[in-house]
C-alpha cells in the first residue's frame, strides 16, 4: 500500500476589490464620462439610495467631489526592435489606493509613438495603469504612482516584448485514467503594477505525450505549476525566462492516480492542526490520510469504498461512510461545538 501527500497551497490568484454599490451604480460608474475643457473629468460621481421594497435604486443628486486637480501624461511606445509603435491605443486607467477605477480611456501614440494626455481627475485617484496589447507580442502593463497635487508625468519609453516560450512535460509515476483532467498554470511573478495584482497566463493542456507549451511569457521569474481539479496544486517549479528565450521544466506526479485516491477538504473556523483523519479500511486496519495543503487530507489507493473518522483536537469526531475512489468530500468543522457534513462530489 503506497501512500503520498499532495502539498501545496493552490494556485495564486489575484483580485482587484470590486466598486461597492447596487448594479444600477456599477452601471452608471462605469457609463459616465463627463467632459471638461481640458478633456475628461474623473472626479464626479452619482449618489444614489435604495429604494424601499423594488429593489431598486433612484439618483438624488449629482456629488462632485470636493477637490479635483490636473494632471498630464505623456510618454513613447515602442516596439521590441526600438521602433514607434503606432498602430495599437494606449489605454490609461485612473484607480484609488483601494483598486476601484474608472472606465479606461484609450491614446493613440502618434508617428513618432508619442502619446498624451491631460484632465481633471478626483483627489482620490493616486495611481495610474498604464496597457498596450499587441497580437503577437506581450502584454505591457504598468504601473504609475502620481505625485500630490498636479502632477505632470513623464512614462519615458514604455517598450513592447517578444516574451519568451515554455516548453515542458509532465511526468507521472503512475499513468493517469483522467489526463485531459490535469493542467498547467503559469504564473508570471513580477512587473505587477500597483493596485492591479498579477494575473496567470491561460492555462496549458497537456498533450498525451505529457508536453506543455505557452508563447508570449512575460521576460522575469515565473512559477510554474502542476493542477488537478480533485488534488489541487500537485507540484511547482520555478524559473527565470528571457525575451527570445526557451525554458524547459519538467513537473511531476509522484502519487498514485487521482481516480484511486480519497480525498477529504476539512474547513474549520480554528487551527487545521487540531484536526486528523483516520480512514478505516473494509479489511479492519487503520491508515491516518496524510495532510496536503489548503486542508486536504488525502489516502491511496484504494480499490474500493471505505471510512474515516475526522476528529477535532476538542476530541469531537464523526464518520464518514462510502468514500469511494476518486471523490473529494468536503466536511466543514463548525464552531461551538457542531460539525456539518457536505455531499461527496
Amino acid at each position: 500500500m503506497a501512500f503520498v501527500a499532495y502539498v501545496g497551497t493552490g494556485s495564486r490568484r489575484g483580485h482587484r476589490p470590486a466598486y461597492q454599490g447596487s448594479k444600477t451604480q456599477q452601471d452608471s460608474a462605469i457609463a459616465r464620462s463627463m467632459v471638461s475643457p481640458n478633456g475628461p473629468d474623473l472626479g464626479t460621481e452619482e449618489t444614489r439610495v435604495p429604494v424601499p421594497g423594488n429593489g431598486s435604486d433612484r439618483l438624488i443628486r449629482d456629488k462632485p467631489y470636493v477637490e479635483r486637480r490636473q494632471v498630464s501624461v505623456h510618454g513613447r511606445l515602442l516596439d521590441p526592435d526600438g521602433a514607434p509603435c503606432t498602430s495599437i491605443a494606449v489605454l490609461l486607467t485612473f484607480m484609488t489606493g483601494e483598486g476601484y477605477s474608472r472606465s479606461g480611456i484609450e491614446v493613440l501614440p502618434d508617428d513618432d509613438g508619442r502619446f498624451h494626455f491631460e484632465g481633471s481627475i478626483g483627489l482620490d485617484f493616486t495611481l495610474l495603469r498604464i496597457e498596450a496589447r499587441h497580437p503577437s507580442l506581450v502584454a505591457l502593463r504598468r504601473g504609475f504612482l502620481l505625485e500630490p497635487g498636479a502632477s505632470n508625468l513623464d512614462t519615458g519609453d514604455l517598450c513592447l516584448a517578444r516574451g519568451g516560450h515554455v516548453r515542458g512535460q509532465v511526468l507521472w509515476a503512475v499513468a493517469p485514467s483522467d489526463r485531459a483532467a490535469w493542467y498547467v498554470l503559469i504564473f508570471p511573478e513580477e512587473a505587477s503594477s500597483p493596485g492591479s495584482p498579477g494575473e496567470s497566463l491561460p492555462r496549458c493542456e497537456i498533450d498525451a505525450s505529457g508536453f506543455f507549451e505557452a508563447a508570449l511569457v512575460p521576460a522575469g521569474v515565473v512559477s510554474i505549476s502542476l493542477v488537478h481539479p480533485l488534488l489541487g496544486l500537485v507540484d511547482q517549479v520555478h524559473g527565470t525566462i528571457e525575451n527570445d528565450g526557451f525554458l524547459q521544466p519538467i513537473l511531476e506526479s509522484m502519487g498514485p492516480d487521482p481516480s484511486s485516491c480519497v480525498v477529504i477538504a476539512v474547513e474549520s473556523p480554528t487551527a487545521l492542526g487540531e484536526v486528523q483523519v483516520l480512514v478505516r479500511l473494509n479489511d479492519g486496519s487503520s491508515v491516518p490520510a496524510v495532510r496536503g495543503g489548503d486542508g486536504l487530507f488525502c489516502f491511496g489507493p484504494v480499490d474500493e469504498p471505505c471510512r474515516a473518522l475526522i476528529t477535532r483536537g476538542d476530541g469531537l469526531s464523526i464518520e464518514r461512510e462510502g468514500l469511494a475512489p476518486g471523490s473529494l468530500n468536503k466536511v466543514a468543522l463548525l464552531p461551538e461545538n457542531e460539525i456539518d457534513e457536505s455531499e461527496s462530489e
